[in-house]
């Protein structure tokens, strides 16, 4: 991939972590629709893929997956501390997959149970 493919993945990975961060704070100092905001940012990190035209994974703090690879039919269950940004765009090799973040769904839940309770 070229130095400005590079880059703009870079920029996206950077725009995500802002994003966390300021959703972070907003629930810290209790703003109005930020539980909302913290609902888009567990959800964006859920899905998981890989093909050789385009890989993503990505998860801000805890991850717990589970990742189901086609040929050769493979499954993989993982738990982490910490955050990840995988993104590849025509990347030859790389095995058809599919997957969850278990641990962002769960929060992806909370968070709109949480956003439904506090508009009542």
């Amino acid at each position: 991939m070229s130095g400005v493919g590079s880059w703009l993945i870079c920029l996206v990975a950077l725009a995500f972590y802002s994003w966390g961060i300021v959703c972070g704070l907003f629930l810290l100092e209790a703003r109005p629709g930020a539980e909302r905001m913290n609902l888009h940012l567990w959800f964006a990190q859920v899905p998981m893929f890989a093909s050789p035209l385009a890989t993503n994974s990505l998860s801000s703090g805890f991850y717990a997956g589970a990742l189901l690879q086609i040929d050769p039919f493979k499954l993989n269950v993982d738990a982490r501390i910490g955050s990840t940004f995988r993104r590849n765009l025509l990347h030859d090799g790389t095995p058809f997959a599919i997957g969850i973040n278990v641990a962002a769904l769960t929060a992806t839940c909370v968070s709109a149970f949480v956003s439904a309770a506090s508009m009542t």
